[in-house]
């Protein structure tokens, strides 16, 4: 397990006098710098650099630069390390910084100042980014008193929404239900599932070269929605790739199996796939049936058994789940260990694999939730206008939200893949503009990995 990286250290002044306080300021910056420069000591050849400073004092634009300006000439004299000046300017009180520059930082360092009347203090966040949760805080100097624990009431110490980060948009229709990637003779592939039809795209450097566009003929009957949902599910037997396909607008789904770099439909199944997974050594392609012409999941789930011949004629075993909006199936050493849903009232509910022992619960209201690679879960918003994605780490049977995103617009759908070398989360994003809808795929991704 990494160990903490993190600290907080907080810095408190009496301020004797108006007169004194200019000295003050410079003995309070002074210790910043002195506190920042004892935590790298023996970390030699690190970067590092000042990415958020908050002002909750008296203290003007020009006061908080000057101190910005002492901490960071000290900093830099430090030897082996490097310290970034990432500084844009102060603007009524508030610094700006260039975070466009800090996705190759080490160390992310947080500085807010605090007051009560006479008195002053300083907080320090020093934040490494091969970490992704608190362990130890320090306090130095001075009792903690109410105001200044605010200090620690800052979501992760501003560091939020510098974990992931969104590497490319692309301009799409409305109507796209899901996305999954695939790599061909070690080239990156996006399959794009509308509605009628799926387009399968290679990936080209920064954008998209289409290969084929193939249809989708639905048994019937075909159900009438006000909002076209839908799923991808890849898999593979021995050599064989299969793509599922299911919707909410048919009873079946629909399985192709790729031969000579095209898709052909093979059979049907009489559920929606979820996901690929191995119960007590056995295989399974686990899925549920969407509510007929609805957005949501019945409450059943369904496990095909996966032999190496192929698919098994019979033996689906069925369970009893909570009805649901989306959900991902968290796996360790290759058995499911974990199911997570977003349910019919909008909560995160977890279950161990046998779908009756309760887990721990997120407390937060979202709508889409997707598991990448076992290690990190990303659920969207209970909102409409302007979304968030939330992430949290996967560590041990436990998850925890670490960072944060702001989306303008509202995610329709999650999923998870890679664009060229990074693995990460797809976005579908619907943008209600002044004159017309905008709709955007977005690939959001951990900047340290």
């Amino acid at each position: 397990m990494k160990k903490n990286t993190v600290i907080v250290l907080i810095l408190l002044l009496v301020l004797t006098s108006a007169a004194a306080r200019a000295a003050e300021i410079e003995t309070l910056a002074q210790g910043v710098a002195a506190q920042i420069k004892a935590f790298f000591q023996d970390k030699g050849g690190i970067t590092a650099a000042v990415t958020r400073l908050e002002n909750q004092t008296s203290l003007n634009g020009t006061a908080l630069e000057r101190i910005y300006q002492l901490i960071y000439s000290q900093l830099i004299s430090a030897n082996d390390n490097q310290f970034f000046d990432f500084l844009v300017e102060f603007h009524d009180n508030t610094a700006r910084f260039n975070l466009t520059r800090a996705d190759d930082i080490q160390y992310l360092i947080y500085l807010k100042f605090i007051e009560e009347p006479g008195r002053i203090g300083a907080g320090i966040v020093i934040f490494s980014r091969r970490l992704d949760q608190v362990v130890a805080v320090k306090y130095i100097d001075a009792p903690i008193t109410k105001a200044e624990r605010n200090l620690l009431e800052v979501r992760q110490f501003g560091f939020t929404e510098l974990g992931f980060s969104r590497l490319i948009e692309i301009d799409l229709q409305k109507n796209l239900m899901d996305v999954q990637s695939m790599e061909i003779d070690g080239k990156h592939h996006l399959l794009l599932f509308y509605p009628r039809h799926i387009e399968f795209y290679q990936v080209l450097g920064h954008g998209l070269e289409k290969q084929a566009d193939f249809s989708i003929n639905w048994p019937k009957p075909v159900f009438p929605v006000r909002h076209y949902e839908g799923k991808l599910t890849l898999f593979s037997i021995q050599e064989r790739r299969y793509l599922a396909v299911g919707s909410n607008f048919s009873k079946q789904a629909m399985l192709f199996e790729f031969q000579d770099r095209t898709w052909r439909e093979t059979t049907k199944i009489p559920f929606t796939p979820l996901a690929d997974i191995i119960i007590n050594g056995i295989r399974y392609l686990v899925g549920s049936s969407y509510e007929t012409g609805k957005n949501c999941f019945q409450n059943r789930m369904f496990f095909l058994p996966l032999l190496e011949s192929g698919f098994a004629a019979t033996g689906i075993l069925e369970k009893t789940a909570p009805g649901f909006y989306d959900c991902a199936f968290v796996c360790r050493q290759g058995e499911l260990e974990s199911v997570h849903f977003i349910t019919l009232d909008f909560q995160h509910q977890a279950f161990a694999a046998d779908l009756t022992t309760p887990m721990a619960a997120l407390g937060k209201k979202g709508v889409s939730i997707a598991n990448l690679d076992d290690s990190w879960l990303a659920i969207t918003d209970y909102s409409s206008g302007s979304d968030l994605l939330f992430f949290c780490k996967l560590e041990q049977s436990q998850f925890k939200p670490v960072y944060e995103n702001a989306i303008s617009g509202e995610v329709l759908f999650l999923s998870t893949g890679f664009w060229q070398e990074k693995k990460g989360f797809w976005a579908y994003v619907r943008d209600l503009q002044e004159d017309h809808e905008r709709f955007t795929l977005q690939f959001w991704s951990k900047k340290s990995e």
